[in-house]
């Protein structure tokens, strides 16, 4: 799969004279914590990757995590981009896509490590964990890391072209070698 996703990266490079900075498989699979219904999530950017990890965390967090009510799930898709920028800013090189790898080296805060690892034994245990309660020392690590890049201007690269040309040739690539299967999800 990763052969197959690698030439046609290398196609649409080619075909719209671009460079794609940041590609990688993303979700609960690749971070190590799929359940019964996840699918598969391809992502790629043109930004650079402490932008992207922070702009993906803040939307995330603005869209899902405020109040006492949060839809649980996307705890992990703030958590993995702010563990992400930690992981880069201590210059540990690639970051990994391994979500465990991600806690068990930059999260040393006892409370903090046990409750992400509680919330992650019941995804892995089917939960499809929907709307709850919120987790307080998980939205506080949050809340903090978010404030920390406030008003900060987090170093970026600007595509020199159009992306939704691109965004659309990938998909249709995509597509075409896997035959439209049902589970592929392409987001942006």
């Amino acid at each position: 799969m990763r052969n197959e996703i690698q030439i046609q990266l290398d196609l649409i490079e080619s075909m719209e004279n671009v460079r794609i900075v940041y590609a990688c498989e993303s979700g609960s699979r690749a971070w190590g914590f799929p359940s019964k219904n996840s699918d598969y999530d391809v992502r790629y950017s043109t930004v650079s990757c402490m932008y992207h990890y922070y702009h993906m965390a803040r939307g995330n967090y603005r869209e899902y995590l405020k109040g006492a009510e949060v839809w649980t799930k996307k705890y992990f898709y703030v958590l993995r981009p702010l563990l992400a920028i930690r992981w880069i800013e201590q210059s540990l090189g690639v970051v990994p896509t391994d979500f465990n790898s991600l806690v068990d080296t930059i999260v040393t805060e006892p409370v903090l490590r046990r409750e992400i690892y509680t919330l992650l034994e019941a995804k892995q245990g089917g939960a499809e964990l929907d709307s709850g309660p919120r987790i307080e020392p998980i939205s506080d690590f949050i809340e903090n890391e978010l404030a920390r890049f406030d008003g900060c201007e987090l170093e970026r690269k600007k595509a020199s072209v159009s992306t939704e040309a691109l965004d659309h040739l990938f998909r249709k690539s995509l597509h075409e070698v896997w035959h439209n299967e049902s589970k592929l999800n392409f987001t942006k």
